[in-house]
């Protein structure tokens, strides 16, 4: 095999894990144990339930329900692994994943997906899947099927959940509905704008739940009141978690996860890992026996004030201004200027990734030289910034500057992310690993350079995808997926690192 031909085979290789989500994480098994006398009891709050020998559910005197240790954890550990109650993919992924199970098919070993033949949207990794889901698709896929256009995932997902509410009232199962009643809502403190937004929803969710009959809300056959449905939504909103697989393929009910609250100091990150259907709770700080487990509801590295923002608007509740030590920094470029540029080029340079790089480049002197290392306004504007290039240099007609400004500025971003996140972070790992990619990425430029050089580069990219695979298992938990994918990495490029060198002494 020539060495155009290894570049060319590890070109292909990264542009395949552009598309995949890999990653794993280990399963817990939840406990239905009840507290006895030798758990650890904070004791200020009220044990509830057991979950399993981490933790446990205690109910606090400020914040309600939440989720504490039952002894010393070491960071890295999943305290929690739960298969999500629901999920509703979102309809440009319904062809590439299981709607039971969220497994894409004809990846990385899966097979490929079957269709249903009667609604011809949905599709199952198995048979066995499909006859799961059955029970809540047969419905299911008789809207879809009258249903002019596919309604969005968090439409969807409303109303499967009523359907298996009914499938399970039928074999007399009252917990599972107690789990989705237990649920939070902010439903009373909401405005009447917001209530008015909402209300606009659950029309779409009644006309699609009735296939066009809106007036069955109200009549016997269907248990579905308007009240019930807009304070359903409701809870949606608020707990809902993305359905995560490589991108956001769509939403997921988890209500055992739902129970961790938000801390603007988390110790821990709740995602879905697998590529499936499973949410794993995993810790990336060391946690003592009877302290809370926390985690944060919104991207730990924007500016206060969108935290701020975002919190509010989903959530209902107020962090307050920004702390003096906050690293939030300053400089003389208008941050809301700044930000409201930077926010703007995120929400299309999927699309036109060229143009939204040529609205944020004049900013790049300012930022670099008026804010902080440390200041996250400099965090957002890199990321995104990160983000678009990614975009860039996968291009079929990229510019010939785009692979070494990609790897330049995930640098960047790598280096002021360790400013601001702890050793093992998600963000961080993911990071790392997204740049050893873009610095393996093969544009043409190996041809003209000698084959030590070459040697060279690889020999750096091992290292950075070594530094991700140890930060990955603190952020994923150890032996996951994604660690297995940066060994399965790390040992191919180390192969074609030797046949070079190999090569090399045989000239």
């Amino acid at each position: 095999m020539s060495f155009s031909d290894l570049a060319a085979k590890r070109s292909a290789r990264l542009k395949q894990q552009q598309r995949d989500k890999i990653d794993d994480v280990t399963d817990d098994i939840a406990s239905d144990k009840k507290p006895t006398d030798d758990n650890p009891i904070n004791p200020i709050n009220r044990p509830i339930s057991i979950l399993n020998d981490d933790i446990q559910v205690e109910q606090t005197s400020t914040k309600g329900r939440g989720v504490f240790a039952r002894r010393d954890i070491k960071r890295g550990t999943t305290v929690l692994s739960t298969k999500a109650t629901m999920i509703a993919l979102e309809h440009s992924y319904l062809d590439k994943h299981c709607s039971y199970t969220a497994i894409p098919g004809g990846t990385h070993g899966k097979p490929p997906l079957a269709r249903c033949s009667l609604c011809k949207k949905t599709h199952y990794i198995s048979k066995h899947a499909q006859r799961l889901d059955w029970p809540v698709h047969k419905r299911e896929c008789e809207c879809l099927r009258a249903a002019k256009t596919t309604p969005e995932d968090s439409i969807r997902l409303m109303a499967r959940l009523v359907w298996m509410r009914d499938c399970k009232r039928a074999d007399g199962d009252t917990d599972w509905e107690k789990q989705l009643d237990g649920l939070h809502e902010t439903y009373d403190l909401l405005s009447e704008e917001d209530k008015v937004g909402l209300g606009e929803r659950v029309r779409q969710f009644a006309l699609y739940f009735t296939k066009g009959e809106v007036s069955r809300l109200q009549n016997s056959d269907v248990d579905v009141s308007i009240p019930y449905a807009m304070r359903l939504l409701n809870k949606i909103q608020t707990n809902a978690f993305a359905l995560q697989n490589s991108d956001a393929v769509g939403v997921a009910i988890a209500p055992l996860a739902a129970l961790v609250n938000h801390d603007m100091h988390p110790n821990c990150t709740s995602q879905f890992t697998r590529a499936d259907d499973t949410l794993s709770v995993v810790l990336f700080k060391d946690v003592k026996k009877g302290q809370e487990i926390t985690t944060s509801y919104v991207d730990q590295t924007l500016p206060w004030d969108m935290q701020r923002d975002a919190l509010w608007k989903q959530y209902r509740f107020d962090i307050g201004e920004c702390p003096k030590d906050n690293n939030e920094g300053s400089g003389n470029v208008d941050k809301d200027t700044l930000l409201n540029t930077v926010n703007a080029a995120e929400k299309f340079y999927f699309d036109d990734p060229l143009r939204a790089f040529q609205r944020l480049q004049p900013y790049y002197d300012t930022v670099e030289s008026a804010y902080a290392p440390a200041s996250r306004v400099r965090v957002r504007y890199l990321r995104v910034c990160f983000a678009i290039m990614i975009t860039i240099a996968q291009l079929d007609n990229m510019p010939t500057w785009a692979p070494r400004l990609t790897v330049e500025l995930g640098r960047k971003t790598v280096g002021a992310l360790k400013l601001i996140l702890p050793y093992g972070h998600p963000i961080r790992a993911l990071t790392l690993a997204e740049v050893a990619k873009q610095m393996l990425a093969d544009s043409g430029e190996e041809r003209n350079m000698m084959e030590l050089a070459v040697v060279d580069k690889l020999e750096k990219c091992v290292l950075a995808l070594d530094e991700s695979r140890m930060e990955t298992q603190i952020g994923y938990g150890k032996d996951s997926a994604l660690e297995g994918y940066l060994v399965e990495e790390i040992e191919e490029i180390r192969k074609e690192i030797q046949m070079r060198r190999l090569a090399t002494v045989a000239v």
